[in-house]
C-alpha cells in the first residue's frame, strides 16, 4: 500500500463537511442512536463536554456529593476543571502511571466516605481499561462511590460503561459540536442558551480553512485566528443547547463506519509504528481510537516539523504545574513528550503513508 506516497493531503486540524454533505440524509432520531450503543440508559443533550460535566456536577451537588474532593486523574485536559472553579466544587488528584494505568491504591487512600465522594475517570484516546483497572473501579463503585466517566476521547467504543455517568463531546471525532450524556437517573438539565457567538465564530473559520486549503485564498493565520476567538467563546456560564445544525451532522454520521475505519487506520499506523506507541497492545475491537498516540523525546520538534508538511498533530495535553501539582511526575512527563498523530476517515489509507515515512525517518 505505502508504496504509493501521496503528496497531496492535509491531514488533520479542524474538521470540514464534505462535499456531498447536503446530499445526506439523517439516519435515525438521536434517541435510537443512543439505544443501539447504551440500550436502558437515559440519554440528554449538551452543547458540549464542558456543559455535560457542568451538567452532572450541578447535579451532584444537589445530591451533597460534592461536599468531599471529587478525585480526578493527575493527566488531564485542563478544560476539564473549568467547571469545578465555576462551580466552587472542590477536587483533588490521583495517579496516572506514564502508560495512562490509574493507581488505584492512590485512589482508595483518598477516599474517606465512599458514599459521598464522586471519582472522576478517563478512557484516554478512546481505549477501553485494562481488566483489573476496571474490576479495581468497578469495586469502589459497589462500595459506593460515583463515577463519572468522561468519555469525550471516545465515539461510542464497545466496552461497558462504568460510569454512573458518562458523557460524548462529538467535536473530537466529527465537524459537530455536542455532547450526550447517559445515566440510569433522571436528571433536570435546562439549557439556557444556544452559544451562537461560538456556533457562528467555528463555522467562518472552517469557511475560511476550506477556501484557503482549496484556493489557497486567504492566509493560515486568518482562520486559526478566527477558530481561536471561536474557542475563547466556547466556554460560557450555564448550559448551552445541542444546536439542530449539529445535531443533523450527527444524525447523518455513519457512526459504525467511521469507528471502524478508525481501528482500520489505526491498526495500519500502529503495524509501522508500534516502536514509539504510547499504547503498545494493537487496537481492541470494541475500542474507538481518537487518534495514534506516540513518545517523542523531541515532541515539539516533530510537531512543528509535520506541520510544515500539512499534517497537524495535536497534544493531548499540555499541563502546567499550576494545574497539576509537580509531584505527578508521570503525567508531567505524559504531558511533555506524548503527540497525537491524526486519524481522518474521509482521506484513503495511502494518505497516511507520508505520515509513517516522516516518523520512521
Amino acid at each position: 500500500m505505502c508504496d504509493i506516497m501521496t503528496e497531496g493531503y492535509t491531514i488533520g486540524g479542524e474538521f470540514t463537511l464534505g462535499p456531498d454533505h447536503h446530499r445526506l440524509k439523517v439516519r435515525g432520531s438521536v434517541s435510537q442512536l443512543a439505544e443501539k450503543y447504551h440500550p436502558g440508559l437515559r440519554f440528554y443533550l449538551t452543547g458540549g463536554g464542558y456543559y455535560s460535566l457542568k451538567a452532572i456536577l450541578k447535579h451532584l451537588k444537589s445530591k451533597t456529593l460534592t461536599n468531599r474532593p471529587v478525585l480526578l486523574p493527575s493527566f488531564l485536559c485542563p478544560t476539564v476543571l473549568m467547571p469545578f472553579r465555576e462551580l466552587n466544587v472542590p477536587y483533588q488528584f490521583y495517579r496516572v502511571d506514564s502508560r495512562l494505568r490509574p493507581d488505584l491504591d492512590n485512589i482508595s487512600e483518598q477516599i474517606t466516605n465512599p458514599d459521598k465522594q464522586a471519582i472522576l475517570i478517563i478512557p484516554y484516546f478512546g481505549f477501553g481499561f485494562r481488566d483489573d483497572i476496571r474490576e479495581g473501579f468497578e469495586k469502589l463503585r459497589s462500595a459506593g462511590s460515583t463515577i463519572i466517566e468522561d468519555r469525550a476521547q471516545c465515539l461510542f467504543p464497545g466496552f461497558e460503561p462504568i460510569g454512573d455517568y458518562l458523557f460524548y463531546s462529538f467535536r473530537k471525532f466529527l465537524p459537530a459540536d455536542g455532547s450526550m450524556l447517559l445515566t440510569k437517573e433522571q436528571m433536570t438539565i435546562m439549557p439556557d442558551h444556544d452559544n451562537r457567538n461560538y456556533i457562528t465564530l467555528k463555522r467562518k473559520a472552517r469557511q475560511l480553512r476550506h477556501r484557503f486549503t482549496v484556493t489557497g485564498e486567504g492566509s493560515e493565520a486568518e482562520f486559526l485566528d478566527m477558530l481561536k476567538q471561536a474557542e475563547q467563546n466556547y466556554y460560557t456560564p450555564g448550559i448551552a443547547e445541542f444546536d439542530q445544525e449539529n445535531l443533523d451532522i450527527l444524525l447523518k454520521t455513519d457512526v459504525s463506519n467511521e469507528i471502524e475505519k478508525r481501528r482500520e487506520y489505526y491498526e495500519l499506523l500502529h503495524k509501522q509504528l508500534s516502536g514509539i506507541a504510547l499504547l503498545k497492545d494493537t487496537v481492541p475491537e470494541e475500542s474507538s481510537p481518537l487518534c495514534y498516540p506516540v513518545v517523542l523525546d523531541d515532541r515539539d520538534k516533530v510537531q512543528a516539523l509535520l506541520k510544515e508538511q500539512k499534517i497537524f498533530a495535536p497534544v493531548h495535553w499540555r499541563i502546567s504545574m499550576e494545574e497539576v501539582p509537580s509531584s505527578f511526575s508521570d503525567a508531567h512527563l505524559l504531558s511533555s513528550t506524548v503527540l497525537s498523530l491524526p486519524i481522518r476517515t474521509n482521506l484513503p489509507a495511502e494518505a497516511y503513508c507520508r505520515m509513517i515515512k516522516l516518523m520512521r525517518e
